[in-house]
């Protein structure tokens, strides 16, 4: 079965604009996050998708890139390349400013999926204050970490104790992908702004791995220094 890294690749965002093309490293983040997929020992190719001739140009010699237009998330992005490009199989999305995520857990994702999983993702244990983090989506699980719900409330009840970080980085289907568009619409993906209640309620079901990993997006100036910091320490 063919296992596709896609890369979501949006150049507007809110709180550090154009951060894709940020090159303080000598190279633009977006390339780190591609050279990081390239670790894979399980998928077969690594694609970015975006809305970007700018990040086109910058990575098209690279790695192969779709252009896919306005997408309203990074799954639609991701749904939207695997319908351009006709690709049957298993796919990682892997979101453009996340240049550390541990492949040996992406590669986890696709394994598990052969078990029979629409959607796979991954959780860590959240820390007292991200329990109470409105910009931390928390997850519990049940029987077989399978997801029952997501939030961005303090869940469960009681406190942070066994309380799990949802790490944004989904395995799928392709089958899922292509029936993304069909799914009705949710009240609760609408006021939690999580895609990934709608797909709960049109009854896919998640599997969630668990695993003891740090969560390394950058979503700020301060996380790209860090990321810019680090980067240079290990390449000297």
């Amino acid at each position: 079965m063919p296992k596709y890294i896609i890369i979501p690749a949006r150049l507007n965002s809110q709180r550090l604009p154009r951060k894709l093309l940020k090159n303080d490293t000598g190279h633009p983040l977006i390339w780190h996050t591609i050279q990081n997929a390239k670790r894979s020992k399980v998928a077969t190719s690594v694609i970015v998708a975006t809305d970007s001739e700018e990040i086109m140009a910058a990575i098209k010699d690279k790695v192969e890139v779709v252009m896919t237009g306005e997408c309203a998330s990074g799954t639609q992005r991701v749904s939207s390349a695997r319908r351009l490009l006709g690709l049957r199989g298993y796919v990682v999305n892997v979101q453009g400013d996340e240049p550390e995520v541990d492949m040996s857990c992406v590669d986890e994702l696709f394994v598990a999926l052969e078990k029979g999983w629409d959607v796979v993702t991954i959780a860590t244990e959240a820390s007292s204050e991200e329990y109470n983090n409105p910009n931390v989506v928390k997850v519990v699980t049940g029987t077989n970490d399978q997801a029952m719900y997501f939030s961005r409330s303090p869940i469960p009840h009681g406190g942070p104790l066994n309380s799990l970080k949802h790490v944004g980085v989904y395995a799928y289907r392709s089958s899922f992908l292509a029936k993304l568009d069909t799914l009705t619409p949710s009240n609760r993906t609408a006021s939690e702004n999580l895609e990934q209640l709608q797909w709960l309620e049109n009854g896919y079901k998640i599997q969630v791995l668990v695993r003891d990993i740090p969560t390394t997006g950058i979503d700020t100036q301060e996380d790209y220094d860090r990321f810019v910091n680090a980067y240079t320490k290990t390449s000297r």
